[in-house]
């Protein structure tokens, strides 16, 4: 999907596997460098989350953000996700392996921690 801000692309975000049999997925966001930190994606992920645990009746849902991607990851701390861990060397970007922080949201906390 998506983002818009004030008429422009600015990025996109994205459910993978919505169908899962296992009702659990990832979301992925990326958003123009010059509108980080305005509160875009958070606003993005929060109507996507609004989206599949209640429309589309995911149970689970996890976000992973390099571990160095401070922007990208107070995303998923500002919803209140859970801090599950770190998955070392799990992408490589530019020929060299990153960490990713993995974080997670079930579908009865986000009703519990919706803000």
């Amino acid at each position: 999907l998506m983002i818009m801000y004030k008429g422009l692309l600015v990025g996109s975000i994205g459910i993978l596997t919505l169908g899962s049999p296992d009702r659990a997925s990832e979301i992925g966001y990326w958003l123009a460098e010059n509108v980080q930190g305005r509160g875009i994606a958070t606003r993005a992920c929060r109507t996507l989350l609004d989206y599949a645990f209640g429309s589309r009746g995911m149970n689970r849902l996890q976000i992973r953000a390099a571990v160095d991607n401070t922007r990208s990851r107070a995303i998923p701390e500002h919803l209140r996700f859970t801090v599950e861990g770190v998955q070392r060397q799990a992408k490589l970007l530019n020929d060299d392996f990153q960490d990713l922080a993995v974080y997670s949201m079930l579908a009865a906390e986000w009703q519990l921690k919706r803000v």
